[in-house]
């Protein structure tokens, strides 16, 4: 479900070229590293790359709901966050670190902290394949900016998500399995989570990351992968 081999590249970063099986070991590896087979929640407190996607999927491997977290947020914001969903393991990056690490210092419960900087990829033999999830199941947490109060978290289920990826596959073909799909906002917000990671893995495209938002790396990213679809 959402995630199977399509035989191709499923995603580039810079000059990395990562194919949908190699992709689906790597959440495999990071999926082995959750010890229990049923969490309840997943948080993912990370820039753009590639190890965010292992991470986001290894939750759903493991039947978790995942909540991504702005890797711009403050410690208060994080604390809040983790202290309003209790993800039980938390994914985080050597730049989210510092702030990850005094929020921690507030959260009212002892998450599992790992660093995917410090993840070493493992190749597991004889992996299940990518579970069926109930569809009624809350499949992601997307926390609101709280501009106005408090973070709010808005839970999505899976069918949520369905009905959003067939609109543009199905109802409109908008995304097809020859596209290039540039990765450019950031993943914690839905609509680039669905329109550049999620629909583009589901339908067998190549998802290709920008470095940052910077004109130059945006510029570079078009012109050497010939994208033709961005959000």
């Amino acid at each position: 479900m959402f995630l199977k081999d399509h035989k191709k590249t499923a995603i580039i970063w810079k000059d990395q070229q990562i194919s949908y099986s190699e992709l689906i070991e790597n959440v495999n590896s990071y999926a082995s590293i959750l010890k229990k087979d049923n969490l309840s929640k997943v948080a993912v407190f990370s820039e753009n790359r590639p190890e965010w996607i292992y991470a986001f999927y290894s939750g759903w491997k493991k039947n978790a709901c995942v909540v991504p977290i702005d890797f711009m947020s403050s410690s208060e914001d994080v604390a809040y966050i983790l202290n309003d969903c209790k993800p039980e393991v938390i994914f985080y990056s050597n730049q989210t670190k510092e702030v990850i690490l005094k929020a921690n210092e507030e959260l009212a419960y002892e998450p599992s902290l790992m660093n995917i900087d410090e993840i070493t990829i493992e190749r597991i033999a004889g992996v299940s394949e990518f579970p069926q999830r109930d569809l009624n199941e809350t499949a992601v947490i997307i926390y609101t900016s709280g501009t106005t109060g408090s973070p709010k978290g808005v839970m999505l289920s899976f069918d949520n998500l369905l009905v959003n990826i067939e609109s543009v596959t199905t109802d409109a073909e908008i995304y097809k399995k020859e596209d290039k799909v540039m990765i450019l906002l950031p993943l914690h917000h839905i609509f680039p989570l669905l329109g550049t990671a999620i629909v583009t893995l589901y339908t067998g495209s190549t998802a290709v990351f920008s470095p940052s938002m910077a004109s130059e790396d945006i510029m570079s990213t078009l012109q050497n992968n010939g994208i033709n679809i961005i959000i």
